[in-house]
Protein backbone atom coordinates (compact mmCIF):
# COMPACT_ATOMS: atom_id res chain seq x y z
CA UNK A 1 0.00 0.00 0.00
CA UNK A 2 2.95 1.98 0.36
CA UNK A 3 2.22 3.21 3.80
CA UNK A 4 5.91 4.26 5.80
CA UNK A 5 6.79 1.62 8.10
CA UNK A 6 10.19 3.24 9.28
CA UNK A 7 12.46 6.28 8.19
CA UNK A 8 15.64 7.68 9.17
CA UNK A 9 15.15 11.42 8.57
CA UNK A 10 11.55 11.73 8.60
CA UNK A 11 11.75 15.39 7.84
CA UNK A 12 13.08 14.72 4.47
CA UNK A 13 15.94 16.65 5.35
CA UNK A 14 19.37 16.59 6.15
CA UNK A 15 20.26 13.02 7.67
CA UNK A 16 20.18 13.85 11.73
CA UNK A 17 23.56 11.72 12.78
CA UNK A 18 26.56 10.25 11.16
CA UNK A 19 29.67 12.00 9.64
CA UNK A 20 30.91 11.52 6.33
CA UNK A 21 33.57 13.19 7.18
CA UNK A 22 35.19 10.93 9.60
CA UNK A 23 33.16 7.95 8.12
CA UNK A 24 31.36 7.67 11.27
CA UNK A 25 27.74 5.56 10.76
CA UNK A 26 24.00 6.36 11.82
CA UNK A 27 22.82 4.00 13.99
CA UNK A 28 19.63 3.86 16.25
CA UNK A 29 19.46 3.46 20.37
CA UNK A 30 15.81 3.65 20.65
CA UNK A 31 12.72 2.84 18.34
CA UNK A 32 11.23 6.09 17.52
CA UNK A 33 12.47 8.35 14.58
CA UNK A 34 14.41 10.96 16.63
CA UNK A 35 16.63 7.50 18.59
CA UNK A 36 19.22 8.34 16.08
CA UNK A 37 22.77 8.90 16.96
CA UNK A 38 26.48 8.83 15.10
CA UNK A 39 28.56 5.99 16.10
CA UNK A 40 30.67 6.51 18.83
CA UNK A 41 32.81 3.69 19.47
CA UNK A 42 36.39 2.17 17.66
CA UNK A 43 36.29 1.35 14.05
CA UNK A 44 35.10 -2.10 14.30
CA UNK A 45 33.79 -2.52 10.74
CA UNK A 46 35.37 -2.31 6.97
CA UNK A 47 34.46 -0.92 3.54
CA UNK A 48 34.80 -2.66 0.29
CA UNK A 49 38.15 -1.69 0.11
CA UNK A 50 39.05 -3.11 3.62
CA UNK A 51 39.46 0.43 4.81
CA UNK A 52 38.43 0.30 8.62
CA UNK A 53 35.07 2.41 9.27
CA UNK A 54 32.90 3.96 12.48
CA UNK A 55 30.17 0.92 12.24
CA UNK A 56 29.28 -2.44 12.76
CA UNK A 57 27.95 -4.04 9.63
CA UNK A 58 26.50 -7.20 10.58
CA UNK A 59 27.01 -6.83 14.25
CA UNK A 60 25.57 -4.78 17.42
CA UNK A 61 25.44 -0.80 17.26
CA UNK A 62 28.37 0.51 19.43
CA UNK A 63 25.99 1.62 22.22
CA UNK A 64 25.61 -2.10 22.78
CA UNK A 65 29.28 -3.63 22.17
CA UNK A 66 32.03 -3.09 24.91
CA UNK A 67 34.81 -0.69 24.67
CA UNK A 68 37.74 -1.72 23.24
CA UNK A 69 41.16 -1.18 24.94
CA UNK A 70 43.04 1.49 22.37
CA UNK A 71 45.62 -0.34 20.16
CA UNK A 72 49.00 1.00 21.01
CA UNK A 73 50.71 2.53 17.61
CA UNK A 74 54.13 2.97 17.07
CA UNK A 75 55.66 6.28 18.15
CA UNK A 76 57.49 8.69 16.17
CA UNK A 77 55.48 8.81 13.48
CA UNK A 78 54.89 12.42 12.78
CA UNK A 79 53.82 15.17 10.89
CA UNK A 80 57.05 17.32 9.09
CA UNK A 81 55.69 20.17 6.75
CA UNK A 82 52.43 21.17 5.29
CA UNK A 83 51.44 23.86 2.79
CA UNK A 84 48.02 25.92 3.00
CA UNK A 85 48.21 28.13 0.38
CA UNK A 86 50.06 26.98 -2.92
CA UNK A 87 51.31 29.51 -5.30
CA UNK A 88 49.08 28.99 -9.09
CA UNK A 89 50.30 25.68 -10.09
CA UNK A 90 50.96 23.52 -7.65
CA UNK A 91 49.03 21.86 -4.27
CA UNK A 92 48.33 21.66 -1.10
CA UNK A 93 50.27 19.02 0.79
CA UNK A 94 50.28 17.09 4.09
CA UNK A 95 53.68 15.76 5.24
CA UNK A 96 54.88 13.11 7.87
CA UNK A 97 58.14 11.43 8.33
CA UNK A 98 59.22 8.25 10.66
CA UNK A 99 61.42 9.07 13.15
CA UNK A 100 62.03 6.55 14.64
CA UNK A 101 63.97 2.87 13.98
CA UNK A 102 61.52 0.39 13.15
CA UNK A 103 59.58 0.34 9.98
CA UNK A 104 55.97 1.49 10.25
CA UNK A 105 52.48 0.41 8.42
CA UNK A 106 50.50 3.67 8.33
CA UNK A 107 47.65 2.14 6.67
CA UNK A 108 44.28 3.35 7.58
CA UNK A 109 46.11 6.61 9.34
CA UNK A 110 44.66 9.76 8.54
CA UNK A 111 45.81 13.36 7.45
CA UNK A 112 43.42 15.91 8.22
CA UNK A 113 42.42 19.51 9.40
CA UNK A 114 40.54 21.21 12.61
CA UNK A 115 38.34 19.01 14.08
CA UNK A 116 35.11 19.06 12.15
CA UNK A 117 36.70 20.51 8.90
CA UNK A 118 37.15 19.30 5.61
CA UNK A 119 37.53 15.46 5.05
CA UNK A 120 39.99 13.47 6.62
CA UNK A 121 42.36 11.40 3.57
CA UNK A 122 42.67 7.98 4.66
CA UNK A 123 46.38 6.51 3.83
CA UNK A 124 45.99 3.48 1.64
CA UNK A 125 46.75 0.00 2.66
CA UNK A 126 50.00 -0.82 2.33
CA UNK A 127 51.75 2.38 3.25
CA UNK A 128 54.60 1.70 4.64
CA UNK A 129 57.58 4.08 5.96
CA UNK A 130 60.80 3.04 6.86
CA UNK A 131 62.90 5.08 9.94
CA UNK A 132 64.00 8.60 8.43
CA UNK A 133 61.14 7.99 5.54
CA UNK A 134 59.47 11.08 4.38
CA UNK A 135 55.86 10.69 2.54
CA UNK A 136 54.04 13.09 1.22
CA UNK A 137 50.45 13.62 0.72
CA UNK A 138 47.65 16.12 -0.86
CA UNK A 139 45.39 17.17 1.04
CA UNK A 140 42.63 20.18 -0.27
CA UNK A 141 41.28 21.79 2.39
CA UNK A 142 43.47 23.76 4.83
CA UNK A 143 42.64 27.69 5.31
CA UNK A 144 45.23 30.35 4.53
CA UNK A 145 43.33 32.33 7.78
CA UNK A 146 44.31 29.72 10.41
CA UNK A 147 43.40 26.22 10.84
CA UNK A 148 44.90 22.96 12.43
CA UNK A 149 46.53 19.95 10.75
CA UNK A 150 46.46 16.74 12.17
CA UNK A 151 47.79 13.19 11.69
CA UNK A 152 45.19 10.97 13.17
CA UNK A 153 45.92 6.95 14.13
CA UNK A 154 43.29 4.64 12.73
CA UNK A 155 40.80 4.42 15.50
CA UNK A 156 40.72 8.57 14.97
CA UNK A 157 42.96 9.58 18.51
CA UNK A 158 45.24 12.53 17.25
CA UNK A 159 48.43 10.97 16.64
CA UNK A 160 50.04 14.56 16.12
CA UNK A 161 48.63 18.01 15.62
CA UNK A 162 49.88 21.71 14.77
CA UNK A 163 47.50 24.88 15.01
CA UNK A 164 48.88 28.06 12.82
CA UNK A 165 47.59 31.62 12.26
CA UNK A 166 47.87 32.51 8.58
CA UNK A 167 49.40 31.54 5.81
CA UNK A 168 51.39 33.05 3.29
CA UNK A 169 52.00 31.75 -0.72
CA UNK A 170 54.05 28.87 -1.19
CA UNK A 171 55.82 29.72 1.90
CA UNK A 172 55.55 26.11 3.88
CA UNK A 173 55.14 25.55 7.54
CA UNK A 174 58.22 22.83 8.30
CA UNK A 175 60.22 20.78 11.14
CA UNK A 176 64.07 22.32 10.74
CA UNK A 177 65.72 19.91 10.93
CA UNK A 178 63.56 17.31 9.70
CA UNK A 179 61.23 16.12 12.62
CA UNK A 180 62.58 18.70 15.01
CA UNK A 181 61.56 22.10 15.97
CA UNK A 182 58.41 24.06 13.69
CA UNK A 183 59.12 27.03 11.98
CA UNK A 184 56.82 29.55 9.84
CA UNK A 185 59.09 30.05 7.04
CA UNK A 186 59.44 27.02 5.00
CA UNK A 187 59.98 26.36 0.90
CA UNK A 188 57.87 23.81 -0.30
CA UNK A 189 59.64 20.48 -0.49
CA UNK A 190 57.03 17.33 -0.33
CA UNK A 191 58.76 14.20 0.30
CA UNK A 192 62.08 15.74 0.57
CA UNK A 193 64.01 16.53 3.42
CA UNK A 194 62.84 20.35 4.98
CA UNK A 195 64.35 23.70 3.61
CA UNK A 196 64.25 27.25 5.71
CA UNK A 197 62.52 29.62 3.12
CA UNK A 198 63.45 33.22 2.67
CA UNK A 199 61.12 35.40 4.40
CA UNK A 200 62.47 38.54 3.96
CA UNK A 201 59.63 39.90 1.74
CA UNK A 202 61.63 40.40 -1.52
CA UNK A 203 59.82 39.59 -5.08
CA UNK A 204 57.67 36.11 -4.81
CA UNK A 205 58.95 35.58 -0.70
CA UNK A 206 56.73 36.27 2.34
CA UNK A 207 57.60 38.47 5.24
CA UNK A 208 56.08 35.69 7.54
CA UNK A 209 58.62 35.70 10.75
CA UNK A 210 60.81 38.40 9.79
CA UNK A 211 61.60 40.69 12.93
CA UNK A 212 61.19 43.77 10.87
CA UNK A 213 57.54 42.92 10.02
CA UNK A 214 55.84 45.64 9.50
CA UNK A 215 58.02 47.73 7.48
CA UNK A 216 58.25 50.45 8.79
CA UNK A 217 59.55 53.04 5.64
CA UNK A 218 56.46 52.42 4.44
CA UNK A 219 54.22 53.71 7.17
CA UNK A 220 51.36 55.59 6.80
CA UNK A 221 50.83 58.75 9.03
CA UNK A 222 47.67 57.77 11.05
CA UNK A 223 46.00 60.90 10.61
CA UNK A 224 45.90 59.54 6.52
CA UNK A 225 44.97 56.61 7.43
CA UNK A 226 41.95 57.55 9.24
CA UNK A 227 40.66 59.05 6.04
CA UNK A 228 41.23 55.97 4.26
CA UNK A 229 37.91 54.03 3.78
CA UNK A 230 36.82 50.94 5.69
CA UNK A 231 39.04 48.04 4.48
CA UNK A 232 42.10 49.49 3.24
CA UNK A 233 45.18 47.69 3.81
CA UNK A 234 48.40 49.85 5.62
CA UNK A 235 51.50 50.12 7.81
CA UNK A 236 51.25 52.94 10.63
CA UNK A 237 53.65 53.38 13.40
CA UNK A 238 52.90 55.24 16.60
CA UNK A 239 54.04 55.58 20.26
CA UNK A 240 51.51 53.51 22.99
CA UNK A 241 49.39 56.12 24.63
CA UNK A 242 47.33 53.14 26.40
CA UNK A 243 48.61 49.32 26.64
CA UNK A 244 46.32 46.78 27.40
CA UNK A 245 44.16 45.86 29.30
CA UNK A 246 43.09 49.36 29.49
CA UNK A 247 40.59 49.65 27.18
CA UNK A 248 39.80 45.51 26.92
CA UNK A 249 42.57 42.69 26.51
CA UNK A 250 42.93 43.03 23.01
CA UNK A 251 42.88 46.69 22.28
CA UNK A 252 45.54 49.59 22.84
CA UNK A 253 46.04 53.20 21.55
CA UNK A 254 49.08 54.74 19.51
CA UNK A 255 49.73 58.04 18.54
CA UNK A 256 51.75 60.07 15.86
CA UNK A 257 52.28 63.34 15.35
CA UNK A 258 49.42 63.52 12.75
CA UNK A 259 46.99 61.34 14.54
CA UNK A 260 45.76 58.54 17.28
CA UNK A 261 43.87 55.06 16.68
CA UNK A 262 43.18 51.76 18.45
CA UNK A 263 44.92 48.81 17.86
CA UNK A 264 42.76 45.48 17.94
CA UNK A 265 44.27 42.48 17.87
CA UNK A 266 42.64 39.73 16.28
CA UNK A 267 44.49 36.41 17.96
CA UNK A 268 46.66 36.23 20.72
CA UNK A 269 47.47 38.71 23.81
CA UNK A 270 49.32 42.10 23.67
CA UNK A 271 52.93 41.75 25.53
CA UNK A 272 53.43 44.20 28.32
CA UNK A 273 54.00 47.38 26.73
CA UNK A 274 55.06 50.55 28.22
CA UNK A 275 53.46 54.25 27.45
CA UNK A 276 55.81 55.84 25.00
CA UNK A 277 56.68 52.52 23.04
CA UNK A 278 57.13 52.39 19.54
CA UNK A 279 54.45 49.76 17.92
CA UNK A 280 54.48 49.29 14.07
CA UNK A 281 51.14 47.42 13.02
CA UNK A 282 50.14 46.40 9.33
CA UNK A 283 46.73 46.09 9.29
CA UNK A 284 43.43 47.14 8.21
CA UNK A 285 41.14 49.40 8.44
CA UNK A 286 37.78 49.02 10.75
CA UNK A 287 35.05 50.83 11.63
CA UNK A 288 33.13 49.85 14.88
CA UNK A 289 29.39 50.46 16.37
CA UNK A 290 29.96 54.08 17.41
CA UNK A 291 32.12 55.70 15.02
CA UNK A 292 35.72 54.76 16.23
CA UNK A 293 38.03 54.13 13.89
CA UNK A 294 40.63 51.33 14.47
CA UNK A 295 43.47 49.13 12.74
CA UNK A 296 42.66 45.35 12.82
CA UNK A 297 46.13 43.26 13.29
CA UNK A 298 45.16 39.57 12.91
CA UNK A 299 47.85 38.30 14.81
CA UNK A 300 51.63 39.17 16.38
CA UNK A 301 53.09 38.21 13.11
CA UNK A 302 51.82 41.52 11.75
CA UNK A 303 53.16 43.72 14.69
CA UNK A 304 56.92 45.13 15.19
CA UNK A 305 57.50 46.55 19.07
CA UNK A 306 60.53 48.63 19.30
CA UNK A 307 62.64 48.48 22.64
CA UNK A 308 61.36 51.18 24.94
CA UNK A 309 63.84 54.34 24.46
CA UNK A 310 62.91 56.25 27.22
CA UNK A 311 60.38 58.65 25.80
CA UNK A 312 56.52 59.04 26.96
CA UNK A 313 54.01 59.93 24.68
CA UNK A 314 53.13 63.41 24.80
CA UNK A 315 49.36 64.52 24.58
CA UNK A 316 47.67 66.84 23.07
CA UNK A 317 46.57 70.33 24.60
CA UNK A 318 44.72 73.15 23.46
CA UNK A 319 42.49 71.01 21.27
CA UNK A 320 38.70 69.84 21.42
CA UNK A 321 37.64 66.70 22.53
CA UNK A 322 35.77 66.00 18.32
CA UNK A 323 35.71 63.50 15.76
CA UNK A 324 39.03 65.23 14.79
CA UNK A 325 40.77 63.92 17.52
CA UNK A 326 39.50 60.74 18.17
CA UNK A 327 41.58 58.30 19.29
CA UNK A 328 44.73 60.66 20.35
CA UNK A 329 46.06 61.49 23.79
CA UNK A 330 44.82 65.11 24.80
CA UNK A 331 45.04 67.12 28.11
CA UNK A 332 42.05 69.64 28.92
CA UNK A 333 41.87 72.12 31.89
CA UNK A 334 38.31 73.04 32.50
CA UNK A 335 35.40 73.91 35.52
CA UNK A 336 33.11 70.80 36.81
CA UNK A 337 29.68 71.74 35.16
CA UNK A 338 28.21 68.16 35.77
CA UNK A 339 28.72 65.11 38.07
CA UNK A 340 27.51 61.36 37.27
CA UNK A 341 28.40 58.16 39.27
CA UNK A 342 31.15 57.53 36.72
CA UNK A 343 31.97 60.36 34.70
CA UNK A 344 32.22 64.22 35.40
CA UNK A 345 32.04 66.95 33.09
CA UNK A 346 33.61 69.94 32.38
CA UNK A 347 33.40 72.99 30.54
CA UNK A 348 36.99 74.47 29.23
CA UNK A 349 35.97 77.26 27.78
CA UNK A 350 34.36 75.35 24.40
CA UNK A 351 32.19 73.82 25.60
CA UNK A 352 31.06 70.83 28.05
CA UNK A 353 33.64 67.67 27.48
CA UNK A 354 32.17 64.19 29.12
CA UNK A 355 35.16 62.36 31.20
CA UNK A 356 34.44 58.86 31.99
CA UNK A 357 36.09 56.56 33.95
CA UNK A 358 35.72 53.14 32.77
CA UNK A 359 35.79 49.74 34.94
CA UNK A 360 38.41 48.25 32.66
CA UNK A 361 41.30 50.66 33.63
CA UNK A 362 40.56 49.93 37.60
CA UNK A 363 40.30 54.13 38.04
CA UNK A 364 37.16 55.29 39.47
CA UNK A 365 35.78 58.75 39.60
CA UNK A 366 37.33 61.01 41.65
CA UNK A 367 35.53 63.05 44.32
CA UNK A 368 34.66 66.17 42.90
CA UNK A 369 32.06 69.20 43.34
CA UNK A 370 30.80 71.62 40.53
CA UNK A 371 32.67 74.51 40.02
CA UNK A 372 35.88 72.96 40.92
CA UNK A 373 38.77 73.22 38.38
CA UNK A 374 40.25 70.08 37.28
CA UNK A 375 42.95 69.58 34.32
CA UNK A 376 42.22 65.26 32.85
CA UNK A 377 44.40 64.07 30.19
CA UNK A 378 43.02 60.92 28.29
CA UNK A 379 42.05 59.04 25.18
CA UNK A 380 39.79 60.63 23.27
CA UNK A 381 36.44 57.55 22.71
CA UNK A 382 33.21 57.57 21.47
CA UNK A 383 30.23 58.53 23.55
CA UNK A 384 26.95 55.95 22.87
CA UNK A 385 23.66 58.57 23.01
CA UNK A 386 20.74 57.98 25.69
CA UNK A 387 18.00 59.94 26.87
CA UNK A 388 19.74 62.61 28.29
CA UNK A 389 22.75 63.12 25.71
CA UNK A 390 23.44 63.07 22.43
CA UNK A 391 26.43 60.67 20.83
CA UNK A 392 29.49 61.99 21.04
CA UNK A 393 33.62 62.24 21.90
CA UNK A 394 34.58 62.11 25.51
CA UNK A 395 37.96 62.02 27.47
CA UNK A 396 38.66 58.62 29.06
CA UNK A 397 41.13 58.82 31.73
CA UNK A 398 44.04 55.73 31.43
CA UNK A 399 45.78 56.21 34.92
CA UNK A 400 44.88 57.80 38.57
CA UNK A 401 46.93 60.48 37.54
CA UNK A 402 45.44 61.60 34.59
CA UNK A 403 42.69 63.30 36.42
CA UNK A 404 43.90 66.18 38.74
CA UNK A 405 42.51 69.19 40.73
CA UNK A 406 44.04 72.49 38.59
CA UNK A 407 46.07 74.59 40.14
CA UNK A 408 44.87 76.18 44.14
CA UNK A 409 42.07 73.15 44.45
CA UNK A 410 42.88 70.90 47.58
CA UNK A 411 44.32 67.21 46.62
CA UNK A 412 40.79 65.02 46.07
CA UNK A 413 39.84 62.26 47.54
CA UNK A 414 40.04 59.49 45.08
CA UNK A 415 37.37 57.53 46.60
CA UNK A 416 34.38 57.22 44.98
CA UNK A 417 30.67 58.70 46.46
CA UNK A 418 27.33 58.38 45.79
CA UNK A 419 25.85 60.85 43.63
CA UNK A 420 22.62 62.58 43.01
CA UNK A 421 22.63 62.61 38.91
CA UNK A 422 22.80 58.49 38.09
CA UNK A 423 25.05 57.47 34.97
CA UNK A 424 23.59 55.76 32.45
CA UNK A 425 26.41 54.11 31.42
CA UNK A 426 28.35 52.76 34.52
CA UNK A 427 30.62 50.07 33.55
CA UNK A 428 32.72 49.91 30.02
CA UNK A 429 31.65 46.86 28.28
CA UNK A 430 34.76 44.66 27.35
CA UNK A 431 36.00 44.20 23.11
CA UNK A 432 34.00 41.14 21.92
Amino acid sequence: LGNVIDTANADGGSWPAGNAGMYASMERVGAGAESWRTHSGAQFGRDADGNPIRGTPKNLNSLYLPTPTPQPFPAGVLLNEFLPAPASGASEFIEIINTGEQVVDVSGWQVDDVEGGSAPRTLPAGTLLRPGEIRAFEYSGLNNNGDSVRLLYPDGRVADEFAYDDADENISFVRLPDGGEWSACGTPTPGQPNVAGSCGGGAGGSTRGDASRPKVENAVPIGVFRTWPAGAWATITGRVTAPAPLFGRRTIFIQDDTGGIAVYLGRGDWPPLEVGQRVSVFGYQRRRAGGRIEMYARNMWHIAIAAPDGFGATPRTGVRVSAETAGQLVTISGRVVRVESSAFWLNDGSGSVRVFFASTTGVRRPKVARGQLWTVTGIVTEMSATRTRAAGWQLQPRFVGDARPASGVPTPDLSITPELTPTEEPTATPDP
